[in-house]
């Protein structure tokens, strides 16, 4: 059984939260785009890193943060797009998105609220329920 030690931990996900599926509606010049192999499908797909989660990502990790990376495609997904992106070294778990969760309680009760930043424009970013902007600097999100 692995056991992580650590009441700090931040989940994100793969799929148009680190890598962009739909860049051509944001980024027609296809500046910055990256290959990564679909180890599944035994292919190359064409993706926008989303620059904002994958710093948000940096800075979780050097406040002490365990993070978790998960993708409905799959944790060998997952893997493949953390190591394109070179951010593999700050990835300490890499899995499969979970189907369910069992609890007495709803997520609501134990995690913070979601986060999501807009690839373009932070006066679009998203955060449902109350987040401060010092939570996020002092990586409490």
């Amino acid at each position: 059984m692995q056991v992580i030690r650590s009441s700090r931990i931040v989940m994100f996900d793969v799929d148009d939260t680190l890598v962009i599926w739909d860049w051509q509606s944001i980024n027609p010049d296809a500046v910055g785009l990256v290959q990564i192999t679909n180890p599944d499908a035994n292919c190359t797909e064409l993706v926008m890193p989303h620059n904002r989660h994958i710093q948000l990502l940096r800075q979780f990790k050097a406040r002490g943060h365990t993070v978790v990376v998960w993708s409905q495609g799959g944790h060998a997904w997952a893997e493949s797009v953390c190591k394109t992106l070179g951010i593999d070294h700050l990835v300490d778990i890499c899995m499969d998105k979970p189907n369910w969760y069992v609890d007495d309680l709803p997520s609501e009760a134990f995690m913070k609220s979601p986060i999501y930043l807009d690839p373009m424009n932070p006066l679009k970013d998203k955060r449902w329920g109350i987040v401060e902007e010092t939570d996020l600097e002092k990586g409490e999100k």
